[in-house]
């Protein structure tokens, strides 16, 4: 893994990036737009310095502060500009993370506020991420360097900020912006002289943001430094754990001496492609949990006071008295029946907390008594080193595949003969995807794998 890498798509062309590390460019890599699990992934590669310009906000989850955090208690130094960065930095600032420029400035000092003040269109990976609409932030300070040159007034700079405003981001750019300004009482005087002025006069100061970012990153590499310290305790919350499962982080599968380490979630992924055997797994793999849970509550005494009683309460919308006691004549039901009904409510939700954090272990036992896990265990990492072979990372397969329709077919029809579910959403939910981009992505590897060298995947499982 090189020492530093940067998250950049629409806001600065790769050419230009390359342009800036100079000497220091065999210490870097440069990677798409950075979404939800990426930099969690990155850090167990070890780099000392990540920088994050651009990211997704809509098409795949935005890259979560928890896995920045993470980074940064690992000793990573984190940098933040532009777009998603600077928002990143703005928010994490306090524990550490680097902001830069002036869009970070802006959102740090509270001047600016919503998201979408950066956000925009872009092509695909292969067109370079160029920009088809233009962030507000640009906007804005174009109009503030054609307010600085004379060409428009204080009325006339507030008039085509509001007029960017009330544009969804998509559709942002400055030929749209002056029409709907001229509708909104613009000169058209004066928006001919800005059409005339924009190509030579516009701003881009996400650009300008990302290029100092990368030089401040440069720099340091340059000068050398010391691991980053941070000031506070990273709390692995039940939240950062499904992350960790969701990205197979690694844990040991085989209880032989000197075996081999493979992550659980890339066998289960095997099995997840199965369809219906993972379900069936997995509602054993719940019974198990259920029963040896039952055991472990039997004769526990949960309190009946009246924080359980009064959740259920809420529950059925019933914080009123009145209606309380009239609900109670209706159903025909004692006060003592609710607090046992309410206590019960408390011993199911700690089930089903404790079912959610060992369904994991309790499918790979249950692979194991069934002698399954070997065969699906050679097949992930068969998997995994024809992907390496390609060079294939999680953050490079996002951009690579066939369109969603033809891979929806490919698995489902072709593969499981059967149809394409109409809710991928309730599908991915059932198989423990976090969300449907993880079931893309581990479908796509499947699909890689098998294209770049048909037949070599074992199906012994």
């Amino acid at each position: 893994m090189r020492e530093a890498v940067v998250f950049v798509g629409p806001t600065l062309p790769r050419d230009c990036l390359e342009g800036l590390l100079g000497d220091v460019a065999p210490r870097f890599r440069i990677l798409p737009p950075v979404s939800q699990g990426d930099i969690a992934s990155l850090v167990r590669h070890r780099p000392r310095l990540i920088g994050i310009v651009d990211g997704y906000f809509d098409r795949l989850p935005a890259v979560w502060h928890k896995e920045i955090l993470w980074a940064m208690s690992q000793g990573v130094h984190v940098f933040g500009a532009a777009s998603m960065g600077a928002l990143r930095a703005a928010e994490l600032a306090a524990f550490g993370m680097r902001g830069v420029g002036e869009v970070f400035e802006e959102f740090h000092g509270g001047r600016l506020a919503d998201d979408d003040e950066v956000a925009v269109t872009h092509a695909a990976a292969e067109e370079g991420f160029r920009p088809t609409s233009v962030a507000l932030v640009d906007m804005r300070a174009t109009w503030r360097a054609a307010h600085s040159q004379g060409l428009i007034d204080d009325a006339g700079q507030r008039l085509l900020v509001a007029a960017g405003q009330a544009l969804f981001y998509p559709h942002r750019d400055y030929e749209t912006v002056l029409r709907s300004a001229i509708e909104e009482g613009l000169a058209p005087a004066v928006a001919e002289a800005l059409t005339a002025w924009l190509p030579r006069g516009r701003v881009e100061q996400k650009r300008r943001d990302a290029e100092a970012m990368v030089r401040s990153m440069v720099d340091l590499l340059r000068r050398g430094f010391e691991a980053m310290e941070v000031r506070f305790a990273f709390n692995a919350t039940s939240s950062w754990r499904d992350l960790e499962r969701s990205l197979a982080m690694p844990r040991p599968l085989d209880d032989r001496p000197g075996a081999e380490t493979l992550p659980e979630e890339a066998v289960l992924d095997e099995l997840r492609l199965a369809g219906l055997p993972y379900r069936q797994a997995r509602q054993q793999a719940m019974d198990r949990i259920l029963a040896l849970e039952v055991a472990s509550l039997h004769g526990l005494e949960v309190g009946r006071g009246a924080s359980a009683l009064l959740q259920l309460r809420r529950r059925l919308g019933l914080e009123d008295d009145t209606a309380w006691q009239h609900w109670l004549q209706d159903q025909g039901v004692t006060l003592s029946d609710m607090r046992r009904l309410a206590a019960d409510d408390v011993r199911v939700e700690k089930v089903h907390a404790y079912a959610a954090d060992h369904l994991s272990s309790q499918m790979i036992d249950l692979l194991r008594r069934r002698g399954r896990l070997a065969g699906l265990c050679r097949r992930a990492r068969q998997k995994e080193e024809i992907l390496a072979r390609r060079g294939l990372s999680r953050v490079e397969l996002r951009e690579l595949g066939p369109p969603d329709e033809e891979l929806w077919h490919w698995y489902f029809v072709e593969n499981l003969a059967g149809e394409v579910p109409q809710d991928l959403v309730a599908y991915a939910r059932d198989h423990d995807f976090t969300h449907v981009a993880e079931l893309r992505w581990t479908v796509l590897r499947e699909r890689l794998a098998r294209d770049a060298l048909d037949g070599e995947l074992s199906h012994d499982s």
